[in-house]
């Protein structure tokens, strides 16, 4: 256990710093490091820093943010931190999100707490100009996030239509239908669905 391997973005460096995130390391494992300084053919002793395991001292970052306005509704679509990199990468479901979110004109903050990565706030008012920041936090370690930047989306005019009626869907083996009522005529509809 004593076949210290080079720490890469750490030889010969002349900064009291390194970044070693392209080390490629396990997280979950158990890392030591030490460090010596050296000046021609000197050197200091090496002195060693405590064992660490990575995923249990990481920070947790801050999601990606994506919003779509609706008359009085707000679609967020969140991206888990770390999201591309391998710290959360085995972390799929470890995460809720806090999202808070406020009336431009008001100023006045509420929070809404949701576990899922697309989810939607319902009864805004429409032409509105809404802020929010959303927060993860890592269940299993209790550990709370960075907050987001603030992004900011005006909902829109409100429907002049009304919406479909008596919908329903039937399901019968692996054949799912929908079917709704409507008055109007000469008009389309879109449908979308999302995990419950």
């Amino acid at each position: 256990m004593e076949n210290w391997i080079k720490l890469p973005g750490c030889q010969h460096i002349m900064d009291t710093k390194c970044d070693f995130s392209s080390a490629n390391l396990d997280v979950y494992e158990e890392v030591k490091l030490h460090l010596r300084a050296e000046q021609g053919n000197s050197s200091s002793s090496w002195i060693e820093v405590d064992s660490f395991v990575p995923f249990k001292i990481a920070h947790v970052g801050p999601p990606a943010v994506h919003l779509e306005a609706e008359d009085k509704a707000i679609v967020i679509y969140i991206t888990r931190p770390g999201k591309g990199g391998n710290m959360w990468a085995l972390d799929d479901l470890g995460f809720t999100y806090s999202i808070d979110i406020w009336s431009n004109s008001s100023g006045v903050e509420k929070t809404v707490k949701t576990s899922y990565l697309t989810d939607k706030i319902f009864s805004l008012l429409p032409e509105t100009t809404y802020c929010l920041k959303v927060k993860a936090v890592q269940i299993g370690l209790g550990r709370h996030g960075a907050y987001s930047p603030v992004h900011c989306i005006n909902t829109t005019v409100a429907n002049k239509m009304p919406a479909p009626e008596n919908v329903k869907v039937y399901a019968d083996s692996k054949n799912y239908v929908l079917t709704w009522d409507y008055t109007y005529t000469n008009v389309t509809f879109k449908a979308q669905w999302l995990l419950a």
